[in-house]
């Protein structure tokens, strides 16, 4: 075995809860708790709906809950439904420097399966949870956006994917040795393409991952092979996903230990479930509004000068369904000036067809702003210039959107969002007693109770 993968693997084997800041820890509970409100909420959704039948059809042993389900199946359905479930609003965390990452969808669906079906503590899979989750964080430092995010990967469908590896390979205990076998099956089930963004597809891809991982784990755990230098191959992870050149290893285990994702930076918490592109210019209408007080049908024109990121992200210019048009900036402003919110009841299919909507759409021009040209990624921002008919200009620049990183949600906002999404599938009393699990899951002595919650 080679440094990088060999690294890795220590790394996931030799850390203990105790070795973790309990600053993370915290930090990775508000995290998890935003990931199971929104999970609840998704099980909802089509996709949810769609995914939980499949798996209640296929049958299998009892293993793992199956989230607003009713029912247990096979870990690897459970964790295959319940990322599904997680992803499907687009309303889950991200917020790393190099690529646009859904960590937690991925990770949780995994650690909690596999915790549930081998009797896990909620240390156990709290810290599971946050070695997979910081794994994904820790190769992503050593990966290049621009030779694996703009080429057309997906990135929950594959780096997320070792980060479940990770996850279940810590739940699982297994050794140094077994832990690389488990990267190397699972480099090999990695993948997942952006074109899916505005389908079902898209969810799917933290199912897939999730799923991917745990048999990752499971596999390597009855000593199944796969390769040892899964990161550093000639043929390996990075070379096909990123390129010779877009990669870099050495910061893929420069700080292993040392810093977590969790507290530094620290992990964005979304305000609005669409694509993460569309937060600053909706942060910028929202400030114009409050600000000015002007409704839409004062608007004359509006006018949102964005990076080219964030045109090649948002690339449903009319939108036929909600899924598309989380992914269609003039649809979430426009839903943002009628409406003046922008949450789970602005996306059904039938606020796509509304006629004030693409009455609004007509209004917006969305350009790339000269000043965003070759500036990196923390130098991007979103402008929003708005026309009233009575000849008024108003204009909002947003560089961090509300929720990032440095501009971090409230842990009372945090709980709120949580509430809001839970209390569709849960009467209050669970969602409180889910609440109270998760604030003091390291003293959990079964993982199942909290699962049983959410079944």
């Amino acid at each position: 075995m080679t440094r990088t993968t060999d690294a890795i693997a220590q790394f996931i084997v030799d850390t203990r809860f105790e070795d973790i800041p309990s600053q993370v820890t915290e930090e990775a509970k508000k995290v998890m708790l935003d990931c199971l409100g929104i999970t609840l909420a998704g099980s909802l959704e089509p996709a949810g709906k769609i995914i939980t039948e499949l798996v209640r059809e296929m049958g299998g042993n009892p293993e793992a809950s199956i989230v607003g389900g009713g029912f247990k199946t096979a870990v690897l359905n459970a964790a295959l439904a319940n990322g599904v479930m997680a992803h499907a609003l687009d309303f889950d965390d991200g917020g790393h420097v190099n690529l646009p990452l859904s960590r937690s969808v991925v990770v949780l669906p995994a650690a909690l399966a596999l915790g549930e079906a081998t009797g896990a503590t909620g240390r156990d899979v709290l810290l599971g949870y946050i070695m997979g989750f910081d794994l994904i964080s820790k190769v992503s430092d050593g990966m290049s956006g621009k030779d694996h995010y703009e080429w057309g990967w997906q990135t929950t469908g594959t780096v997320c994917t070792l980060g479940a590896v990770a996850a279940g390979a810590k739940i699982l205990n297994l050794s140094k040795e077994a832990t690389c076998q488990a990267l190397g099956i699972g480099g090999s089930g990695a993948g997942g393409l952006r074109q899916n963004n505005g389908t079902m597809t898209k969810p799917l891809h933290a199912g897939n991952a999730a799923r991917n991982g745990v048999l990752a784990a499971l596999l390597a755990r009855k000593g199944f092979t796969g390769t040892e230098t899964v990161f550093e191959g000639q043929f390996g992870f990075c070379q096909c996903f990123c390129g010779s050149d877009g990669y870099n290893l050495d910061k893929m285990t420069e700080n292993l230990g040392k810093t977590y994702e969790f507290t530094t930076p620290g992990v964005g918490i979304k305000r609005y479930p669409a694509c993460m592109s569309n937060h600053r210019a909706l942060d910028a209408i929202f400030n114009l509004m409050k600000e000015h007080a002007f409704s839409w049908e004062e608007v004359e024109k509006l006018e949102c000068g964005v990076g080219k990121d964030v045109i090649d992200h948002l690339f449903y210019l009319h939108p036929q369904t909600a899924l598309e048009g989380k992914f269609s900036l003039k649809y979430c402003i426009a839903i943002a000036l009628l409406d003046g919110k922008v949450g789970l009841g602005q996306f059904a299919d039938a606020k796509v067809h509304d006629p004030k909507v693409h009455e609004l759409m007509g209004k917006i021009h969305v350009y790339e702003h000269p000043e965003t040209i070759d500036k990196a990624r923390n130098d991007q921002f979103s402008e929003v210039r708005v026309y009233l008919k009575g000849g008024q200009i108003f204009s909002n620049r947003v560089k961090l959107a509300r929720g990032r990183p440095g501009n971090p949600l409230a842990y009372d906002e945090i709980v709120s969002k949580y509430r809001e999404c839970a209390r569709l599938r849960l009467p209050d009393v669970n969602v409180e007693k889910l609440l109270s699990m998760v604030e003091s899951i390291e003293y959990l002595e079964k993982i199942h109770l909290l699962k049983h919650l959410m079944r």
